[in-house]
């Protein structure tokens, strides 16, 4: 693990550690499901790159060609054959922020028995969740619960997880509005990886064959450096000047 120390000032960043010639982001993973890395009726590709989903843990989640009307190749999860389907996105990059942002769509989610849930282990687990009969809401363990309002059926949303492992915090984006922010705490030193899931929140559900869910344009990211400005969805701005005449001097491991 490499640390980077980073200096802010009036005259901009200096960045300490000859190997990262520039201050930016960096992709961890860019995955919208299209051709060629991913096929219409297969299982997403699996492996290392960063436009492919680490493994498919329950289920049989498939790609398929259209997001929410759209021709745009995306991941459907269905609870028509299996009521768990979950892909996972392997982490531990060593970094003090991650960015997550996403697209989702339902049908038939909405006051149905099943939640769909994005999942951040740390190792415990922290989700935020599209969920069936309690709307959006996220769940930081002993962090509390935070209600983010309800969603629709049939209808697309932009999703961003902005979180600050240093400040303990994470903030949550729908379709560029903010939807609150909570503390986030870990039990280990780092996010080791997220996951996205369809899975019941009724015991004993049984088989929904009018239920899907969509997923497209998985983006994480990291910035390398202090940024002044508010992330919005799938861009997250970097500014290099500082506005004061303080330095401010932090570790940076990645």
């Amino acid at each position: 693990m490499k640390s980077i120390f980073l200096i802010s000032s009036l005259t901009g960043t200096l960045i300490l550690n000859p190997i990262s010639a520039s201050a930016g982001t960096i992709t961890h993973y860019n995955i919208d499901f299209d051709a060629p890395t991913h096929s219409v009726g297969s299982a997403p590709s699996t492996g290392t790159g960063s436009d492919q989903v680490s493994r498919v843990v329950f289920g049989t989640p498939t790609v398929e060609a259209s997001f929410a009307g759209t021709p745009s190749q995306s991941l459907d999860f269905e609870a028509a054959t299996s009521t768990y389907e979950q892909i996972e996105l392997n982490m531990g990059q060593g970094y003090d922020n991650y960015q997550l942002s996403f697209d989702f769509y339902s049908e038939n989610l909405a006051g149905s028995d099943y939640a769909f849930t994005m999942l951040a282990d740390t190792p415990s687990v922290r989700n935020l969740s599209f969920h069936g009969s309690s709307g959006i809401r996220y769940w930081g363990g002993v962090d509390g619960v935070m209600s983010g309002g309800s969603f629709s059926n049939d209808t697309s949303y932009n999703i961003l997880l902005d979180y600050d492992l240093i400040g303990e915090q994470v903030s949550i984006w729908l379709d560029g509005g903010l939807l609150g922010s909570n503390t986030f705490t870990t039990s280990g030193d780092d996010i080791e990886s997220f996951r996205f899931a369809l899975s019941p929140w009724r015991a004993n559900a049984g088989l929904d064959h009018a239920l899907d869910v969509d997923l497209d344009n998985i983006l994480v990211t990291s910035r390398t450096a202090e940024s002044t400005s508010v992330p919005e969805p799938g861009t997250f701005l970097l500014l290099l000047f500082g506005l004061s005449g303080l330095v401010a001097v932090r570790r940076k491991t990645g």
